[in-house]
């Protein structure tokens, strides 16, 4: 999961985006699903009842790890790293 997300960010941001914006730059027009993106943001996981080993094993498929944990109302729990943030229900 780690390498082909990192392969896919990697072939847009050298690629296709580079290639997209000389094209549009020339004058064709703008899809509109295209004039919103601006970002690569990390990717989102919800679990239910996730062990500690199955959340570290998801942090290690995209090469990431936690930096920041925290509790919101108290039966779920937020952990996130650079490139996932993990939603765990308890």
């Amino acid at each position: 999961m780690g390498l082909v997300s990192k392969e896919l960010e990697n072939f847009y941001s050298q690629k296709l985006g580079p290639a997209m914006n000389y094209l549009f730059s020339r004058g064709a027009p703008l899809p509109k699903d295209l004039t919103v993106v601006k970002e690569i943001y990390p990717l989102y996981l919800v679990g239910y009842k996730l062990s500690e080993d199955e959340t570290q094993k998801a942090f290690k498929a995209v090469s990431d790890s936690p930096y920041s944990t925290y509790l919101k109302k108290g039966d779920i729990e937020i952990i996130s790293g650079s490139e996932l943030i993990v939603d765990k229900y308890l």
